[in-house]
């Protein structure tokens, strides 16, 4: 082989892997660029009790964002799919947290995060908007609702009437009622209210059965 053909050869073995090495980083960039949204592996409680594992999505593969309707899909096995709607299940476990049909007002559900559950249940809804192709939580609220009382709605709790609304649900235990009303408590202290009363709740409980 003569030096001419040798460096013809290695030239165009160069400009191959060029256009490789261009080509596989193009690729990884596209990857890149597609929502990281994936399933967990969690389970569905229905209306009945039943209790069914398998994987959890919340959202859209392509775009990141919840499904249409607030529903979810529950991948039993690749053949057996189902979709749900908030009021159709009591809730879901997606491998992280625990989401309850909640509804918050008159027959009108919607899922939301258990942050506290007890005597009182503590919730969190994140309100979410696609902004420049990013998903946003551009509000967060509080909802609270007493888990005893059976068909009762969640009731919002607002940083401007904190105080009244939080006071009225915890009324039962006249110190705390004294203490919200008398100390500065401030909306950030909301969920040290719910599991303080929780808390109490259960102690209460616990005098009442000795009895």
């Amino acid at each position: 082989m003569n030096k001419l053909n040798w460096f013809s050869k290695v030239a165009a073995l160069s400009a191959a892997l060029l256009i490789f090495a261009s080509v596989n980083v193009s690729a990884q960039k596209d990857d890149d660029d597609e929502p990281t949204v994936s399933g967990g592996q969690g389970y569905v409680v229905t209306n009945k009790g039943d209790t069914l594992k398998g994987e959890v999505w919340e959202r859209d593969k392509k775009t990141g964002l919840r499904f249409e309707g607030d529903k979810i899909k529950l991948i039993i096995s690749p053949t057996e799919k189902k979709t749900y709607a908030p009021g159709k299940i009591k809730l879901y476990y997606n491998g992280e947290n625990t989401f309850e049909s909640v509804e918050f007002k008159s027959e009108e559900f919607t899922f939301m995060q258990v942050v506290d559950k007890g005597e009182l249940t503590l919730y969190q809804l994140d309100l979410e908007r696609d902004k420049k192709g990013e998903i946003e939580v551009y509000e967060t609220q509080y909802y609270v609702k007493k888990t005893v009382e059976k068909g009762s709605t969640a009731v919002r709790i607002k940083e401007n009437n904190f105080k009244k609304d939080i006071g009225l649900l915890v009324k039962e235990n006249e110190d705390m009622y004294d203490e919200i009303n008398n100390k500065d408590l401030v909306f950030e202290d909301l969920e040290k209210v719910i599991k303080d009363y929780n808390a109490w709740a259960v102690k209460e409980g616990n005098k009442n059965k000795k009895k």
